[in-house]
C-alpha cells in the first residue's frame, strides 16, 4: 500500500478507537534537523536572489545616470555652439582712428552680443553673459541675457545650462593672420576672435566628466560698418 494510504488508514483506526498498527517510518513526518536544514537552504537561496536583484538594480541606475549625464553634456555643447557661433561684432568707435567690438572675455567669464533668439520674442541684439554661479550642489554654468538697448542694465534673465561644475576655462584664438595664438582673455579688440574654446570639468553624480568644445565665430564684420579703403580695412563709421 502506498505510504499516503497507509498513514491515512492508521489515522482512521485511531479515530475508530482501535489501536493502529505500528506506523512505518515514513509516516512520522520531518525531523527537526531536516526542517532546520531546509530553512537554512531556503534562506541561502533568498539571500543569493536578493543580492542578484540588488546588483541588477544598482547597475541599471548607474547606467541610467551615465546616459543622463551624457545627454546633459550634449545639450550644453549644442547650446554653447548655437550662442557663440552667432556672436555679433558690433563696432564701437573710440576716436577717429580706433574702435573696438563689443566682446569681453576672460578665462572664466564671457560677455558678447548676438541676435536675439526667437524664444525671447524680440528683435535686435541681445547681450549674453556666460559665467559660473553658486548653486545648491556646487557651481553651475549659467547664461544671462538682456536686450542690448535695455533701460534696466542690472536686470538679467538667467538660465542654468548645467550643474556640478568643478572648473570653467575659456580661451580665445586670434590675432594677426600670420601670428594667431590662443589667449586667456579677449577684450578691447577691433575684431572678434576666430575661435573660442570652452573647457568644462564636471562632477556628474560622483563621476568626473569633461566637456571641451571649440567654436568658430561665424560673423566676422559689423554689417553696419563703413570700412576705410586702406590696407587696415578699419570700420570708420556706422
Amino acid at each position: 500500500m502506498p505510504r499516503s494510504l497507509t498513514c491515512c488508514a492508521s489515522h482512521a483506526e485511531r479515530l475508530a478507537g482501535r489501536a493502529p498498527a505500528a506506523l512505518p517510518r515514513q509516516c512520522h513526518g520531518f525531523t527537526l534537523v531536516e526542517v532546520l536544514a531546509a530553512l537554512a537552504v531556503f534562506g541561502l537561496l533568498s539571500v543569493m536572489l536578493l543580492s542578484a536583484i540588488t546588483f541588477g538594480a544598482t547597475a541599471w541606475k548607474r547606467e541610467t545616470s551615465l546616459e543622463r549625464g551624457t545627454d546633459d553634456i550634449a545639450t550644453v555643447n549644442s547650446a554653447l555652439r548655437r550662442l557663440l557661433s552667432n556672436a555679433y561684432p558690433l563696432y564701437r568707435r573710440i576716436d577717429d582712428k580706433h574702435g573696438v567690438v563689443v566682446f569681453d572675455g576672460t578665462g572664466d567669464r564671457l560677455e558678447f552680443l548676438a541676435p536675439t533668439p526667437e524664444a525671447l520674442g524680440a528683435a535686435g541684439l541681445t547681450r549674453f553673459r556666460l559665467e559660473l554661479s553658486p548653486g545648491s550642489g556646487g557651481e553651475r554654468l549659467v547664461v544671462r541675457a538682456q536686450p542690448e538697448l535695455t533701460q534696466h542694465p542690472d536686470d538679467w534673465m538667467t538660465s542654468t545650462l548645467i550643474d556640478h561644475v568643478r572648473r570653467l576655462r575659456i580661451q580665445y584664438y586670434g590675432g594677426a593672420a600670420d601670428g594667431a595664438v590662443w589667449l586667456s582673455s579677449w577684450a578691447s579688440q577691433p575684431q572678434l576672435p576666430r575661435l573660442v574654446r570652452v573647457d568644462l570639468e564636471l562632477d556628474t553624480r560622483g563621476r568626473t566628466a569633461d566637456l571641451e568644445t571649440t567654436i568658430a565665430l561665424a560673423i566676422s564684420e559689423d554689417a553696419q560698418c563703413v570700412y576705410a579703403a586702406d590696407a587696415a580695412h578699419r570700420c570708420r563709421d556706422r
